[in-house]
């Protein structure tokens, strides 16, 4: 019982540090303003080998999550966003985004 505790302890302290240092690549990642997947493997994929202690899927995932995260950060600084609308008042907070985005909106 004690022996297993243990191991789960230590299982979770190698999971928190993998998340940490995948974080810390999304991070990194995001820090090259890109939203091309093939520019950052070009680019970066030797370095974030050497410097971040991952795996190569999930170097490929945390990669991706950047540029996920540019793409949508670039979508709601648009005119028409919903989370844009809502922060102006001009979209009650009641209404859920999905109603939002699957009939037309009109002001």
């Amino acid at each position: 019982m004690l022996l297993e505790r243990f191991l789960s302890l230590i299982g979770g302290l190698a999971l928190n540090r993998t998340l940490n240092e995948y974080f810390r690549l999304v991070k990194w990642h995001t820090g090259f303003n890109s939203k091309s997947k093939s520019f950052l493997h070009e680019n970066c994929y030797w370095k974030d080998k050497g410097l971040f202690n991952l795996n190569a899927t999930l170097n490929q995932t945390a990669r991706d999550k950047a540029v996920e995260i540019l793409k949508r950060s670039e979508e709601n600084r648009r005119e028409d966003s919903v989370l844009r609308l809502l922060s102006q008042g001009r979209i009650s907070s009641h209404v859920s985004i999905g109603e939002v985005k699957n009939e037309e909106l009109r002001l």
